[in-house]
């Protein structure tokens, strides 16, 4: 069994027998879910990072409807600011030709400010300065804030910590009536409602005893059963006093600025001169929504130069790279690559986004990047000797850079006039021995940051996840999007931009994920709510009253993007960005981190961070951790717990279809983290795998279908199932590997006790309690 891209794959030796990949590919922080050519792939580039942003860059270019007062607050329903065109009317909009010329002049922006540039005349500056007010973002805020201020509401992790320990830590409650579930095999874990059972003083032989009750009556006497409806959206109905206080706070720090627009939340910039600052620094962005960091890169000697797409072509020319292939535009629009039947005018489509992607040796994708960057330096040299042509230049290499474009490779669907840029995403930095240089880089960041550092609970997990625990980067042309999206498990997000251009961010707060969740699912679809991915829209963001942050990430900036921040990013410019996610070791992070993972179970998706997992090794391993930390992990063991009783009472109530193996001597062995081949459920403790001779991929319409080994096979592949879906799938043989008994488990859970736990006289069970291997 293998981890890639953030799933976990099975390794197939004979290539008669091939079987599909997981169908979703997870970077730290741009998702990819392998749609079809032309649906919208996720990416998760560390661009869930926070962004970065001057004071100087709080000046729009065109002074929109700013409000004088410092003190504003947030209006329920703020007037909107003009973010340009409505999304609804384009009228007769040449999108195409729009996009080109968007694409030509963001590139001539970023392509004359650097350095190898040399000889522009008075007058040919001008004339970029004047592009680049067309292209200059407007609405864009971010305040220098000194490290020892101190932003409201910091104990109340944005207003929300009564609500998360509601969710995680409630008080056991007594029920008349249990309800039952409709089957036998026994429910997907979940980490929020009431208990039945008091965890601080209830001992193991009692948790089990309650556990044994389902066996007969598929009841859960333990905790309560599933609630699907309170964990439709992310934190409904929660309190939302942060934004307005911070409204306040950062017109402190603004400046001779205008404020911002009504509607739009600025977000601090944290300047670090020393690597003695990083304990406050730490301190302040646990509770920021997102945030910038300016000047790490200097103080520990990030070297951009080892990042340069050349470089990284000659090291391995050959490297497959995912590519993107979008329609560059500003970021107030959004555009699709397809062309509409019937239709003489083109249609915004709302939120949905849509993009084709193909793979390309990275030697390939570096030749096509470097030409047109050659043929943007060209055109700057014709703008300097005739600045009376310029606007016939400019077209004239928009249409240059439509043509040089990089094959499609057959990917068809796509709009003729379509100027379709590349975007190489999710590439995988973890390999030190072909990257020996960029993984030094890496590990100059201080611990705490760190991908496998101290600061990250993913060090507990047990797997190594592209994206997540490792470094990933992402190379872009102007106008590569990396589209809406949450963080695996709300987790937070570095994301550093080694330039040279600039990255336009969004972000909303955790506090108004629901209500952003019910636009995304009105605009295109509630049951793919988690999956599609969108382009949120500025002006109906603002016209629900939800604070919108936006904000520009220069070279040399890390973006920190805060727990549970909705966010998409999008670069202006060429750039490179190098990204990871980090699970701060704090109460909130895994308490919202378990919330997220009952949000995905009410919608049918995955949770990747494998919870059970990380709770059980942080005992093992005798974590330090405060006394809530403590609550929090005694909760989640005494669900586990209790989990591994029903499945093993399952076992042995279907004994013949079940057969139970000891992990360690049995002869499959299991990667440190296993997930379900079909549903990708995380299997914590008790491993169901079937022999398959045969897989059918899934199609549409029609599920995907696994053929078991009937003895008559030559070639068979051990593939993890849960119980759900062996039932589902009535497989009739299947081996179940036990990585723990049920007195190991419940010796831990006794022995890991809490200020204000209560001794029980009931002790550990002993190994006859239990139907479970010795």
């Amino acid at each position: 069994f293998t981890v890639e891209h953030g799933v976990v794959e099975k390794k197939i030796t004979d290539s008669s027998c091939q079987f599909q990949p997981l169908d979703t590919i997870h970077d730290a922080q741009e998702t990819l879910p392998d749609y079809p050519p032309t649906k919208r792939m996720k990416t998760e580039e560390g661009e869930g990072s926070g962004e970065k942003r001057e004071v100087v860059e709080n000046k729009d270019s065109d002074g929109l409807m700013h409000q004088e007062n410092p003190d504003q607050k947030l209006p329920t329903r703020p007037e909107v600011p003009n973010v340009g065109q409505p999304r609804n009317h384009y009228g007769k909009t040449n999108v195409h030709r729009e996009s080109r010329l968007w694409f030509a002049k963001s590139s001539i922006v970023c392509v004359s400010q650097q350095k190898d540039v040399a000889g522009l005349t008075e007058a040919a500056r001008r004339v970029f300065k004047n592009i680049n007010d067309e292209v200059k973002e407007t609405n864009c805020n971010a305040y220098i804030v000194p490290l020892e201020e101190t932003a409201p509401m910091t104990s109340d992790f944005r207003g929300l910590s009564e609500r998360l320990d509601e969710m995680v830590l409630a008080d056991p409650i007594e029920l008349d009536d249990v309800s039952a579930s409709t089957h036998d095999y026994p429910d997907k874990i979940s980490f929020t409602g009431a208990p039945l059972l008091d965890p601080m003083t209830t001992s193991s032989r009692e948790v089990l005893e309650a556990a044994k009750r389902r066996r007969n009556t598929n009841e859960n006497h333990v905790y309560q059963k599933f609630d699907k409806t309170k964990n439709k959206y992310f934190f409904d109905g929660c309190n939302q006093n942060v934004v307005p206080k911070e409204l306040e706070f950062f017109g402190r720090f603004r400046g001779e600025e205008l404020a911002p627009a009504p509607g739009y939340l600025p977000v601090p910039i944290y300047q670090v001169d020393s690597l003695e600052q990083m304990p406050r620094l730490l301190e302040v962005l646990l509770s920021t929504s997102m945030s910038v960091v300016r000047g790490l890169g200097d103080v520990i000697g990030l070297n951009p130069d080892d990042f340069l797409i050349e470089t990284l072509a000659k090291v391995k020319h050959d490297y497959d790279l995912i590519c993107l292939r979008q329609i560059p535009q500003k970021a107030t629009t959004n555009y699709w690559c397809v062309p509409l039947k019937g239709k003489k005018r083109p249609n915004p489509r709302e939120w949905a986004c849509y993009d084709a992607h193909h793979t390309k040796k990275l030697g390939e994708f570096s030749e096509y990047y470097e030409k047109i960057q050659d043929l943007v330096r060209e055109a700057i040299l014709q703008l300097n000797n005739n600045l009376e042509e310029a606007d016939k230049i400019t077209e004239e290499l928009a249409n240059k850079m439509k043509e040089s474009s990089m094959p499609m490779d057959g990917i068809d669907g796509i709009a003729k006039d379509a100027t379709m840029g590349a975007f190489g995403t999710n590439m995988d930095l973890t390999d030190t021995t072909t990257w020996p240089r960029q993984a030094a880089n890496v590990n100059l960041f201080p611990d705490s940051f760190r991908p496998d550092g101290c600061g990250t609970l993913l060090n507990f997990a047990g797997e190594m996840i592209a994206g997540l625990n490792k470094p990933q980067m992402y190379l872009k042309l102007p106008g590569a999007r990396t589209t809406g999206h949450l963080e695996n498990n709300c987790l937070t997000s570095l994301n550093y931009n080694m330039g040279p251009g600039d990255c336009v961010w969004y972000g909303v707060p955790m506090e108004y994920a629901a209500e952003l969740q019910k636009i995304i699912a009105k605009k295109m679809s509630l049951l793919t709510m988690l999956v599609e991915q969108f382009w949120g829209c500025e002006e109906e963001i603002l016209k629900a009253g939800i604070p919108l942050q936006k904000f520009i990430q220069k070279p040399g900036d890390l973006a920190y993007v805060g727990i549970g921040t909705y966010h998409w990013v999008q670069s202006n410019g060429f750039a490179t960005n190098l990204s990871w996610n980090l699970a701060t070791p704090t109460y909130t992070q895994l308490a919202v981190a378990a919330a997220c993972h009952d949000h995905y179970l009410a919608n049918k998706y995955s949770s990747l961070m494998p919870i059970e997992n990380i709770a059980w090794n942080m005992v093992m391993r005798k974590a330090e951790m405060d006394e809530k930390m403590k609550k929090l992990l005694k909760n989640i063991l005494m669900r586990s717990l209790a989990n591994s009783q029903f499945e093993i009472d399952y076992i042995s109530k279907k004994h013949k279809v079940f057969t139970i193996r000891d992990a360690k001597t049995g002869d499959v062995k299991l990667d440190s983290v296993e997930r379900c081949q079909e549903c990708r459920q995380v299997l914590f403790n008790n491993v169901p795998v079937v022999l398959i001779k045969e897989h059918i991929p899934k199609q549409k319409g029609k599920p995907a279908k696994y053929v078991e080994d009937d003895g008559t096979g030559t070639t068979t592949v051990p593939l993890v199932f849960c119980f759900e879906c062996c039932s589902k799938k009535k497989f009739r043989n299947v081996t179940v590997y036990q990585r723990y008994t049920l007195v190991t488990l419940a010796s831990l859970f006794d022995g890991f006790k809490v200020l204000n736990d209560v001794p029980s006289t009931s002790g550990t069970p002993s190994a006859s309690d239990f139907h479970s291997t010795s």
